[in-house]
């Protein structure tokens, strides 16, 4: 049986990142989810995942803090990331372009939306 995708899944909203897993996981991907992201950052060096999904806003590191730690890292710095934001400020999303992000979703996210753009994010 093949090995299904790796989601890295960071956001301490809980009601959102249980809708995200569960559709995620419907859609036949695995998914580990994560509170901040010092998880996803340790995670994602053990084991190459197929794309990471951010908040922008956590406690311990942000979205924007764990997103220049991924590039930093030569075993995920072409990793696709698709970023979560309950703003949506130009300058959120012209901060995550500068660092080459996959993909930008304001939250309340419709999980259509989230799984059309990690699908398109990692081809």
């Amino acid at each position: 049986m093949p090995e299904k995708p790796l989601i890295l899944l960071a956001d301490d909203e809980r009601l959102g990142a249980s809708i995200a897993k569960f559709r995620l996981e419907k859609e036949g991907f695995e998914v580990s989810v994560f509170e901040n992201g010092e998880g996803v950052t340790e995670a994602a060096a053990e084991r190459r995942p197929a794309a990471v999904i951010l908040d922008v806003m956590m406690p311990v590191l942000d979205g924007y803090a764990t997103l220049r730690k991924l590039r930093e890292r030569t075993e995920t710095k072409d990793v696709p990331v698709v970023m979560l934001t309950a703003r949506s400020r130009e300058e959120d999303f012209m901060r995550a372009q500068e660092f080459g992000v996959s993909g930008f979703i304001t939250k309340p996210f419709s999980p259509t939306e989230l799984i059309s753009t990690i699908r398109e994010a990692i081809g």
